[in-house]
Formats: C-alpha cells, sequence, structure tokens
C-alpha cells in the first residue's frame, strides 16, 4: 500500500463493512484502504481481496487503537458498534473525519452529546439513519418542493431472505423498547410495533407497517423542519411482521427482552439468507413554495438488499468528507448524511450502484 493516508474502516470484514470496502475501491481505484477488525487474518484476507489494502488488529472495546494509527489515516468509516465511543474520541481528538452508520437513535443521541464535548476540526457524520442515511437523502430531496414541512413517513419493506449482520441483532434487541419522534413539533416516546398503516410497495406488496426506531426520527425534524416523522416496517412474509406486533402489544415481547430468552428472540428476526431487494417509500406532506397543500413521495428499490444500499450509503458519506469524485467537502462539525452539500451528486452515487430512486408528484 502507497504512503497515501488511507480510509479506515472498523469492522472492514463484515457484510456491510466488506462490501463498501469493494465499492469505495470501484469508485477509487487509487484510495488505500485499512481493513480493521478483531481478527487480523479475516482482515487481511478482505484487504487482499480488494487490493491497495492492509489488514490491522482493532477493538472497538479497547482504548488506542485509532491514536495508534492516526498517522496514516484520512479518514474512519464504523461499521461495527463503537458502543464505547472510543473511536469516536480518538478520531475527533486526532482531527480526522468520521463517519458512523451503525447506532440506534439513543445510541446516536450520546454520540452527538459526547463528541459536542470535544473540539471538533473535521467533519463528523452521524449517519446511521435507514441504510447509512439513503432514505434521508431522498427525503432531503422531496424537501426542496416545499415553503413547510408537515409530515414525514419512511416506510421499509424488509425481505426476510435478505443478508444481515452481526449488528442487524442489536436492533432485534430494541423492538421492545420505547422510543422518541416528533409529533406535531414535539419529542413523544412511542413503542415499536405499533400504529399500523397500509402502504403500497414498488415491488407489488401491499401490506401495514409498523413504528420502527430509526435516527432520521430525530434528525429530519432538525435538518429539514419537519412537524412529524415516522419510520415504520413491514416484511415480505406479512405473517411476520404481523405476529411481532401481537408480541409486542400483548407484553410477550417484554418478557423475551430478557437475558434468559436471547437466543429465542433474536432467532425470531436474525436468520439472514443469501439476498433479497429493500423496498423504501418515502412521503412527505406539507406546503409548496406557492402556499398550496402538497403531497409528494419517493421510492427506493436496491435489488441487491440492504446491506448492499447501506455499503453505498456509507460511500456517500465517505466522499463526502474527502471531498473525492466531485464531492464539495463537509465542512468542521458534526453533520448528518441529509445535510450532504450535493443531494444530486448522492443520487447519481445511488444511480450508478444499480438503485432505482422514483420521484411522484
Amino acid at each position: 500500500m502507497s504512503k497515501e493516508k488511507a480510509v479506515l474502516i472498523a469492522g472492514g470484514y463484515g457484510i456491510v463493512g466488506e462490501q463498501m470496502a469493494g465499492l469505495l475501491r470501484e469508485r477509487n481505484p487509487n484510495q488505500p484502504i485499512i481493513i480493521a477488525g478483531r481478527d487480523k487474518a479475516k482482515a487481511d484476507a478482505v484487504a487482499k481481496r480488494i487490493g491497495k489494502a492492509k489488514g490491522v488488529a482493532l477493538d472497538v472495546t479497547r482504548q488506542g487503537s485509532v491514536a495508534a494509527l492516526a498517522g496514516e489515516i484520512s479518514a474512519v468509516v464504523t461499521a461495527v458498534n463503537d458502543s464505547h465511543n472510543h473511536i469516536l474520541v480518538e478520531t475527533v481528538r486526532a482531527g480526522i473525519p468520521y463517519v458512523d452508520i451503525t447506532r440506534w437513535t439513543a445510541l446516536q443521541r450520546k454520540a452527538v452529546l459526547r463528541a459536542s464535548l470535544e473540539t471538533i476540526t473535521a467533519p463528523v457524520v452521524f449517519s446511521s439513519s435507514w441504510m447509512a442515511g439513503v432514505a434521508a437523502l431522498v427525503a432531503k430531496k422531496l424537501a426542496e418542493g416545499f415553503s413547510r414541512i408537515h409530515e414525514v413517513n419512511i416506510d421499509i419493506l424488509y425481505s426476510l431472505k435478505d443478508k444481515a449482520g452481526p449488528n442487524s441483532i442489536e436492533y432485534v434487541d430494541q423492538l421492545g423498547t420505547p422510543y422518541d419522534v416528533f409529533k406535531d413539533g414535539e419529542i413523544v416516546s412511542v413503542k415499536p410495533m405499533t400504529e399500523p398503516r397500509m402502504v403500497s410497495f414498488p415491488g407489488g406488496i401491499e401490506t401495514k407497517t409498523y413504528r420502527f426506531d430509526t435516527p432520521d426520527q430525530m434528525t429530519l425534524p432538525v435538518t429539514l423542519g419537519a412537524n412529524s416523522v415516522s419510520a415504520r416496517i413491514a416484511y415480505d412474509d406479512k405473517s411476520s411482521a404481523a405476529f411481532l406486533a401481537f408480541l409486542v402489544r400483548v407484553g410477550i415481547w417484554s418478557i423475551l427482552n430478557r437475558p434468559a430468552f436471547t437466543k429465542v428472540r433474536r432467532g425470531l428476526l436474525y436468520n439472514p439468507g443469501e439476498g433479497g431487494s429493500q423496498e423504501i417509500v418515502v412521503e412527505m406532506t406539507g406546503t409548496d413554495t406557492k402556499g398550496q397543500p402538497c403531497k409528494t413521495s419517493a421510492s427506493i428499490v436496491d435489488q441487491s438488499g440492504q446491506t448492499h444500499l447501506t455499503a453505498l450509503g456509507g460511500v456517500i458519506q465517505i466522499e463526502r468528507v474527502l471531498g473525492l469524485n466531485g464531492a464539495t467537502g463537509a465542512p468542521s462539525g458534526i453533520t448528518f448524511p441529509e445535510k450532504h452539500e450535493d443531494i444530486d451528486l448522492a443520487l447519481s452515487i445511488l444511480k450508478a450502484g444499480g438503485v432505482n430512486v422514483s420521484f411522484q408528484a
């Protein structure tokens, strides 16, 4: 690998991390990459496959790993949960651009607070919104036709055949935990798998979606000024979502949340397959630039699945912070994916990656 500084991907040999490294290599043939994780042999194997890369041992639960490599790094992206914020703090203190794609809402809020206690001299992108911020990017594009946004709905169709990494297990564990959203301009607590609504997805499935915790519901009200933002999820097997909603509603899921039932709880939803498509519908209502009521929507379809879409979302933010491939370059400070300086450029990267984004008036 050359002496040029490298993009370090923590969790780089995981399902999302390896795809991100591969996509980054395709788009930036000469960009050095460091594949980091606890198992150096696995990191070395991925580094060998993508080329112009090296593997390093990195344990996110221990301090000092990033600090020791700071002189070699141009940016850090976490594709594994940095629950102790060691990577975050060391990256910020070294003045290195940082991109995170792994946190659910409560953890992201804590990380934003922790980062704000430091002197920030580089971009710090909290891009854990759905699919590393892809849904939020599309919402930002929809918002261009609005003077005021009343409501944003993000509806997700999840294929049970799709690939999924180990971090998905931690999302499963959050299904019994209430979380905060903006509703009519106020922060309120809601329960997962409640308040269903019927949605038609672009692939032809019409089904009920249920409330689901994603950071978009806290960032979009701030960045777009939306009064209400709701994310909901359904599965391509309609009975799965209904059954899960039933377990939550009658309190059985609360019992399953106990440590003794960890294996059973995770087995209900974490059974990754070999691949399936990811479909998302983003709907926005409000007032247009002429003061008239307005309702519009967009659909996102990635036939390569949710891990590919997440990896592509991560690459968009990496190129953003480094100013690669025409990106302006994000300013120093805390930012979110939908604050991307050129939304059209971001959408063009999705298109080049095989993602179909369609806008409906």
